[in-house]
């Protein structure tokens, strides 16, 4: 298994691929043993370092301003959030309008017994 990030996954994957054609060197350990013998590598370090100056910018797209949008719209989302959460902790999370919803429920509470009444009082019967 190889592994790497960025240019590094690139390198391992290069000094990984083995030789299409399959070619055994006896002289040097250039890759693993099979079979008794040492197969070549795909790819040499000077053959991957020109495939990396050639092809770079195939692989790595240069993105000028792609980034700022979507970069803007979650630092906007938390403050946003953040802030819509202490206005409602402001309005919504103190005594004068905990008092005022209990008044408000009193209220509303009162004027349903009251119709219940008057539907009791004036239903044909």
């Amino acid at each position: 298994m190889t592994a790497g990030t960025s240019t590094g996954s690139i390198l391992a994957a290069g000094f990984a691929y083995p030789d299409p054609s399959n070619t055994a060197l006896t002289n040097q350990n250039l890759n693993k043993k099979v079979d008794g013998t040492f197969i070549k590598p795909g790819f040499f370090a000077k053959e991957l370092i020109d495939i990396y100056s050639k092809e770079a910018h195939l692989i790595f797209v240069k993105r000028t301003l792609g980034w700022i949008l979507p970069v803007s719209v979650i630092v906007c989302l938390i403050l946003f959030g953040y802030g819509g959460y202490e206005l409602g902790v402001h309005f919504y999370d103190n005594p004068r309008t905990i008092a005022s919803f209990r008044d408000l429920r009193k209220v509303i509470s009162n004027a349903k017994r009251e119709n219940k009444n008057l539907k009791s009082k004036f239903s044909p019967e």
